[in-house]
């Protein structure tokens, strides 16, 4: 039986998948098993939601915890099992193996999700849209949050907490500098069982909820993260070289250019990571005197076939042209990110480097 921590831990690998297709590759004996631990364990979650909320809910499903793993994984002791009441539906994650009314439920998420974001914007002026990540779920894509505490209104810490291991709030030009603006926060993220809090200040709406591009400085003014590590802060100024948004570490100083030069044969590619590249692009010859890290983005107008597929662009490659330190030549072709209509190149160069960057367009994505 799992009660407290040990609960909370193991309800991450809940599924939604269909029952059906979770049992295909089980043998005889354990879907006996399976069997067995499903009707156990719909027993105890009708006497679970019995106990804790006072009503008897109808029992419209149920299929065992799983591992990760192919075709639908190891099958353990615990299940999920589908209940309705009143027409409304939800879930109870709770243990097959013995009579037990120790579990975790959805019943009240919604009202929990409503009072901790209403606390949020109560406390915090400017927050534009909250992403919580919940600490028990089924599937990331899921965003659904199980708890085992009762919420009444007067327990909102404890609730939220058995809930979300996780917060983002998107803002929209926010100064976050204020260590003091954030102390309302501070009795969630301190222990080690607490909330992961990040407030992220962004330049522009579209990238509102897009937890890549909202990290990107083109797209990023600052973020302040809370967790049980303690408190930073980090605020994103961007530079331009070459007529070409760069970040640059505000630790790193040197001398540093960008400027467009003829691109190289594409043929040269071949073999590092692309076979039949194609030059999209004008090549950029990026120099530093000193060893730098920089970031720049590029608009993606100035590739020819920009391949847009979420934040990673499967067409797109980056071709990088750099000699190391003995001088001899070398040759790569990357993936390309892009965030707010920007393609990203990552340069760490190193001294006195003369590095060339190209778009290339892979054929075998046509």
């Amino acid at each position: 039986m799992l009660t407290g921590k040990a609960l909370l831990s193991r309800v991450f690998m809940i599924g939604a998948l269909p029952y059906l297709f979770l049992c295909a590759c089980d043998t005889k004996e354990q879907k006996q098993q399976n069997a067995l631990r499903e009707q156990q364990a719909t027993v105890n979650a009708q006497n679970y939601i019995r106990e804790k909320y006072g009503f008897t809910a109808n029992v419209t499903g149920a299929g065992v915890d799983r591992e990760h793993g192919m075709f639908g994984g190891t099958p353990r002791s615990d299940v999920i099992v589908d209940m309705e009441y009143e027409g409304r539906a939800f879930q109870v994650f709770i243990t097959g193996e013995t009579e037990s009314t120790a579990g975790a439920d959805t019943w009240q998420t919604e009202m929990i999700e409503k009072a901790f974001c209403d606390y949020l914007h109560a406390n915090f002026d400017g927050i534009a849209q909250i992403v919580l990540r919940p600490r028990t779920y089924a599937e990331r894509e899921s965003n659904i949050a199980f708890s085992p505490v009762y919420y009444d209104g007067s327990n909102l810490k404890e609730a939220a907490l058995s809930c979300y291991a996780g917060v983002t709030a998107y803002c929209l030009h926010t100064d976050l500098s204020k260590k003091s603006d954030f102390a309302f926060l501070k009795d969630y993220c301190r222990d080690e069982d607490g909330i992961d809090a990040e407030f992220i200040s962004c330049r522009t709406e579209g990238v509102l909820g897009d937890s890549y591009a909202a990290h990107q400085p083109i797209c990023c003014e600052s973020f302040r993260t809370m967790n049980s590590r303690g408190e930073t802060y980090q605020p994103y100024k961007l530079q331009t070289i070459g007529g070409y948004p760069c970040y640059i570490a505000p630790d790193q100083s040197g001398q540093l250019t960008i400027e467009k030069t003829d691109a190289p044969d594409a043929a040269i590619f071949d073999g590092h990571g692309i076979v039949g590249a194609e030059i999209d692009s004008d090549a950029l010859r990026i120099t530093a005197d000193s060893p730098t890290d920089i970031t720049v983005y590029v608009p993606v107008e100035e590739i020819g076939r920009f391949d847009s597929d979420g934040y990673r662009h499967a067409g797109t490659r980056i071709g990088h042209c750099y000699r190391d330190s003995g001088g001899e030549q070398h040759y790569n072709a990357g993936f390309c990110n892009a965030a707010g209509g920007y393609a990203i190149i990552e340069a760490h160069l190193p001294a006195d480097a003369e590095d060339i960057y190209v778009f290339l367009h892979d054929p075998s994505r046509d």
